[in-house]
């Protein structure tokens, strides 16, 4: 505190990363002294939760953003672990494994808008850039699902309520967050968490699909619906960061869109079609669509820059 009162903030910033690091050392070490039994992941659990009012209250962005980070690791291990209560939903089952992530990072996406663009604004731009690439990342291979190793899966015997508690949550934070963003109509302003709240709606499609074992068919709409999630998603992504200056949903709505044109493209080539003409075809239109989409966000990008310094 004494040296970001005298002028030092990176020194400041530091010395808090510092501290946060060294109270997770000694919550390991009191661990392994008093041969405390319980799950790693409740270590990780008990320290972010001490960081985060630390960092909100001092203020400090950095202990926050390490607070957050550290949340994002208990979840991801609770995911992967099979003893704990996210994990027992989606061990047996890849996709949903998948949609725990893609909620996750919806919830991360709507939680970083609800900073505003105040004295929290990089930790904004830091959720932003969590979330929309943990979805991206999930949605993805879930676009995969028209393949019957996706939808042949272990049989699930019990309803996921961890899962579906997650989101819950994300459909909550959706509904709150165009309150912070920037002033406009509301009609506009609920555009971005229109477009999420579609994904939440598909990633429940997905949980209901699985545990009733729905038909090969379906799985195939689901498939290509993936598709044209994506792109919709992407599309309002690039239109919604344009209007209100945020650039790296412009990155992310173009990064989207060329993963989705790419991964399709090596769908229609893997499915041993017979005609190589379509193959061209396709190969022809992803390049014209990657070389289109890039000069729109360079035309994009250098008008909100040219925005930004007019203001």
């Amino acid at each position: 505190m004494k040296a970001r009162a005298r002028g030092y903030e990176k020194l400041g910033a530091g010395l808090f990363v510092l501290g946060g690091g060294i109270l997770l050392v000694g919550i390991a070490l009191i661990g392994q002294l008093y041969n405390l039994s319980g799950r790693q992941s409740d270590a990780i659990l008990l320290w972010w939760i001490l960081l985060l009012p630390a960092g909100y209250t001092l203020p400090s962005i950095a202990l926050v953003v390490l607070g957050w980070l550290g949340a994002s690791a208990w979840y991801v291990m609770l995911v992967f672990d099979r003893t704990a209560w996210l994990g027992r939903d989606v061990q047996s089952n890849v996709p949903l494994g998948l949609v725990a992530i893609a909620a996750a990072g919806v919830l991360a996406w709507a939680l970083g808008v609800l900073h505003g663009d105040g004295p929290y604004r990089r930790v904004r731009q830091f959720f932003e850039q969590i979330g929309l690439l943990a979805t991206g990342i999930a949605l993805v291979p879930l676009g995969l699902f028209g393949n019957q190793a996706w939808w042949v899966v272990a049989p699930t015997l019990r309803w996921p309520t961890a899962l579906l508690g997650v989101l819950a949550l994300a459909t909550a934070a959706l509904a709150v967050a165009p309150s912070r963003l920037p002033p406009d109509r509301l009609v506009v302003r609920a555009g971005p968490s229109a477009a999420l709240f579609l994904v939440v709606l598909y990633l429940v499609a997905i949980v209901v699909a699985l545990l009733t074992h729905a038909t090969a068919v379906t799985f195939r709409v689901f498939d290509w619906a993936d598709w044209a999630l994506l792109f919709v998603v992407a599309l309002a992504l690039i239109l919604y960061g344009a209007r209100w200056d945020r650039t790296s949903w412009i990155n992310w709505g173009v990064v989207w869109i060329g993963a989705d044109a790419v991964v399709c493209y090596f769908e229609l080539f893997g499915s041993m079609l017979q005609t190589s003409a379509l193959f061209f075809a396709t190969g022809v239109f992803v390049l014209l669509l990657g070389w289109a989409l890039e000069r729109l966000r360079r035309r994009i990008t250098a008008r909100a820059a040219m925005l930004q310094r007019s203001r």
